[in-house]
Parts: structure tokens; C-alpha cells; sequence
């Protein structure tokens, strides 16, 4: 019993982590996005524009975890 019970203890942890580690690569995507659109936008507009369109792309490949 217990080890059945270790298992699925084991099968949640892992469940857990997967979800957490996209969620966690989506911010660090779309954070470093942000900055670098913020840093290269105040010398070139053209590529602020193409920033911004790849922020919107993330979030929206990404939209599942965004409530």
C-alpha cells in the first residue's frame, strides 16, 4: 500500500514540476522580450515594432497558462 501510494505521490510531484517549468520558461520568455524591446526601442522604432510582435506571438503560443 504504501508504495502504491509512494508512486503516485512521485507521479504528482512529476506532473507538477512539468507545469511549473513551462510556466516558468513562458515568464522568463516574455520578461526577456520585454526588456530587450525596451532597450532597443529607444534606438530604433522598426525594431520595437518586430519586438512587439514576437511578445504577442509568445503569449499567444502560450495562452494556455494564462488565466
Amino acid at each position: 500500500m504504501d508504495k502504491i501510494h509512494n508512486v503516485f505521490e512521485d507521479k504528482v510531484k512529476e506532473d507538477y514540476l512539468k507545469i511549473f517549468r513551462k510556466e516558468v520558461d513562458f515568464h522568463h520568455k516574455v520578461a526577456y522580450r520585454f526588456e530587450k524591446a525596451y532597450r532597443l526601442g529607444k534606438k530604433m522604432s522598426v525594431k520595437k515594432a518586430a519586438l512587439n510582435a514576437e511578445i504577442i506571438a509568445i503569449i499567444s503560443e502560450h495562452d494556455a497558462y494564462i488565466d
